[in-house]
């Protein structure tokens, strides 16, 4: 009645039936299996779905059909066990919609496969068509590659058409806060930490409390354990955390950041200081937070001041990203840039995080020129220090962010550059 073949099988509608009920059994022991891990170490067992036990799926999805029949007991087991024992808690259905978004697009890349199944399919069915047509006929030649890839792109093309739709469909069933964080989490670089391996040695691991915590701050769900009242009086929750200046935890969270871009600076300027002094001015003692010299312009010195903000503040809720970044964009080149033109005869560059990763359109620019160097002095490639230098600084922005909502943990945050930017990515699976 069938047969399997390269890893599928083919034949009769009861064989398939069959030998899918049974690899899908065994796949939810494994599901379970990880969901025990995941109690205590909810990063690598995330990590190993996303990176590993998921692609298993991908295959047959792609090669068995009418698959989305018999794969429903694993998406139970995904959603009964898995997801609750990552996130230390039950999820409801929109939670559930949310996390099958891939990470860039604000969920968790975690698809639900009965649903996906069916995409999967047509898709290898309709890009194999040239080449099935060739083994029908007999014919000795392979179909023409321009062929494959036309009907490859049209596809692709089909797939984002419909992925958007989805996306646009969900948008409109959030809340207003709901949807400002999914597109907080759709800024680029700002879901990098999502996606990377827990290497403890490149700084990338984090402990179930700090995972589940950020996972919690990347949605705006209620964080547990956290105190009703801060040292400082006032009633105590996240917002209050990441800007209450009381233990110093604000200044330290600017201060990783301000290192961690020295250290990125070193690489190609050979003239970097850390808050170097400006000449005073009516007898003042300003500083800014870095100096390159070199950087935009041969011999020039370059000057950079950054600032941390909370763009779910009180006082910037009702505000866009965009407008709220250009805004401390404009103080500080109001309060700088003329004083570093005319006295410092150098440039001024502001550089404006939000406390969950974002970057303003200058901070951007000068990250992108910064992996242009860097790549253009070590011969490495451009696409790899870019993407490491976002995900080391998605790392630096959440580690610190943490450090605002717990205070206790240890303020070390690892704000150390790698050499080889290629090796670190393929290692971290970037």
């Amino acid at each position: 009645e069938g047969k399997r073949h390269l890893g599928a099988v083919i034949g009769s509608v009861d064989f398939r039936r069959e030998y899918s009920n049974e690899k899908v059994m065994s796949w939810c022991l494994e599901i379970e299996k990880l969901a025990e891990i995941a109690i205590l170490e909810p990063q690598a067992a995330y990590s190993a779905y996303i990176h590993g036990e998921q692609h298993k799926f991908n295959y047959f999805l792609r090669t068995i059909p009418g698959m989305e029949n018999y794969i429903d007991p694993l998406d139970v087991v995904i959603n009964d066990q898995l997801l609750p024992a990552i996130l230390g808690r039950t999820i409801s259905k929109l939670d559930r919609e949310i996390f099958q978004l891939p990470i860039r697009d604000g969920g968790l890349g975690i698809p639900i496969l009965s649903s996906k199944a069916e995409v999967d399919f047509e898709s290898s069915k309709r890009i194999t068509t040239p080449l099935t047509n060739v083994i029908i006929s007999q014919g000795k030649t392979l179909p023409p590659t321009e062929d494959v890839k036309e009907i490859r792109a049209e596809r692709t093309k089909e797939i984002s058409v419909m992925h958007n739709e989805e996306v646009k469909t969900l948008d409109e069933k959030l809340d207003n806060m709901q949807m400002r964080m999914i597109k907080q989490n759709r800024e680029k670089g700002a879901s990098s930490w999502l996606s990377v391996l827990p290497l403890r040695e490149q700084g990338f691991a984090l402990t179930k409390d700090e995972f589940r915590d950020c996972i919690a701050l990347r949605y705006g769900d209620k964080i547990s354990n956290l105190p009703s009242k801060c040292a400082c009086g006032e009633t105590f929750d996240v917002n209050h955390a990441m800007n209450c200046k009381k233990g110093g935890f604000v200044s330290i969270r600017h201060n990783n950041i301000r290192d961690f871009e020295a250290n990125l600076l070193k690489k190609v300027c050979s003239d970097v200081e850390v808050e170097p002094k400006l000449q005073p001015v009516n007898n003042d003692e300003a500083r800014l937070d870095v100096r390159a010299r070199g950087f935009w312009r041969p011999a020039q010195s370059s000057f950079f001041d950054i600032r941390v903000t909370n763009v779910n503040a009180k006082s910037q809720v009702n505000l866009n990203n965009d407008r709220i970044f250009k805004k401390h964009e404009e103080e500080k080149k109001r309060k700088y840039n003329d004083r570093v033109l005319n006295n410092e005869h150098g440039s001024f560059t502001p550089l404006v995080f939000s406390t969950n990763g974002g970057m303003s359109r200058e901070c951007v620019i000068y990250h992108k020129h910064l992996a242009e160097k860097i790549a253009s002095k070590t011969g490495q490639s451009y696409e790899r220090v870019m993407t490491w230098i976002r995900c080391k600084l998605s790392f630096v922005v959440m580690r610190s962010a943490l450090l605002c909502l717990r205070g206790s943990r240890s303020v070390n945050v690892n704000v150390d550059c790698v050499d080889d930017f290629a090796f670190a990515c393929d290692e971290a699976r970037l």
